[in-house]
């Protein structure tokens, strides 16, 4: 168990009527996950792998890295400390990483990351949490997923080829579950998920979703 992962074993919330006690996780915001599912993945030749005018085909792979845990800034020779701890353990598991970059449309932010492919959402997902992430990706030919380190399940989803303005969001249901352990959001909360919706599900307009022309 990682250090992040024993901090988490020690601050629970009460159990349930289950009887199982989870984590106290930090919340995944609504501008936090849409500034996830916004991410651009770009490789080192500059070849976009998810984003504005991504390659039409992409073999299906994870793309996960071990920087800004919690999204939570971190000294550059952190970041890459922790980034060749975990290309080690990707490939100490048998699995080859290729370098990748996920960054914001706009330039404002970037992190160093890696494609995984063959491995199982169960070692991706795993790796994740060890590093304090709260998600991962998931890129297939149509989806970019974004998924969650701890319950394993699809946060939020979009077109993976999108076109100058962007695409709508496929998936907004699990936003509810992951940004509070309350059961039902507070009117703050429910207006900004439908802020959320809106800032992006706009983008779906037919003159935006074009791949063609500048």
């Amino acid at each position: 168990m990682s250090t992040i992962e024993q901090a988490y074993d020690t601050t629970r919330t009460e159990p349930g009527e289950s009887g199982v006690v989870d984590p106290v996780l930090p919340r995944v915001t609504p501008e936090l996950l849409a500034a996830y599912l916004a991410t651009e993945v770009v490789d080192d030749d500059g070849v976009v792998w998810s984003g504005v005018r991504a390659v039409e085909r992409l073999e299906a792979c994870w793309v996960i890295t071990a920087e800004n845990p919690f999204s939570e800034p971190r000294r550059p020779e952190e970041n890459a400390a922790a980034n060749d701890h975990l290309a080690a353990s990707i490939r100490a598991a048998g699995f080859a990483t290729t370098p990748l970059v996920g960054r914001a449309a706009d330039g404002s932010w970037s992190e160093a990351c890696y494609a995984v492919r063959g491995a199982s959402s169960g070692q991706v997902l795993a790796w994740g949490r060890a590093h304090g992430q709260h998600a991962v990706f998931r890129l297939s030919d149509d989806v970019h997923e974004v998924v969650s380190c701890w319950h394993a399940g699809t946060l939020a989803s979009r077109a993976r080829v999108l076109g100058r303005w962007g695409s709508s969001l496929i998936d907004t249901s699990p936003i509810r579950d992951i940004m509070s352990c309350q059961s039902e959001p507070t009117t703050d909360q429910s207006a900004r998920m439908r802020a959320l919706r809106f800032s992006i599900s706009i983008c779906a307009l037919p003159w935006c979703t074009s791949t063609g022309g500048t």
